[in-house]
């Protein structure tokens, strides 16, 4: 399972430009993926896909605050530290919604995470700039 995992890539994860982006993506992945993530994760695995999944989101929140931190407000061990909250935030959802049985409407799960985190990439700069 390791090697599947170290070797595995979403297609497309890279290009993306929004979190609502990365998040659709992952659950299509998931949905894709279905017979062999409910699996993995009701097994041993369960910390192996929950790191490849963690690990997709981290870099994709590092990458979209580094692009938007223009003025470089935020340190680098600032930006790892919010993209690692948000990437655990955002991991722990489409886990919860793998576990629950993935009955909720994909479309509903990117739109209600879609909300909650809406310019929070701005919103942070922003913040770290009047701190």
């Amino acid at each position: 399972l390791t090697s599947i995992f170290l070797n595995e890539r979403v297609e497309g994860l890279e290009q993306c430009t929004s979190i609502k982006e990365v998040i659709s993506l992952l659950l299509e992945y998931i949905e894709n993926n279905a017979g062999f993530i409910t699996n993995i994760l009701n097994s041993a695995g369960r910390d192996l896909f929950k790191e490849f999944t963690c690990s997709g989101l981290y870099s994709n929140n590092l990458k979209m605050l580094n692009r938007r931190d223009v003025h470089n407000v935020m340190s680098l061990d600032d930006k790892k530290f919010v993209s690692k909250f948000y990437a655990a935030g955002l991991e722990y959802s489409l886990i919860s919604w793998v576990d629950s049985g993935m009955k909720e409407n994909k479309d509903g799960v990117v739109r209600r995470v879609s909300i909650l985190i809406e310019d929070y990439f701005e919103n942070t700069i922003s913040r770290f700039e009047k701190a």
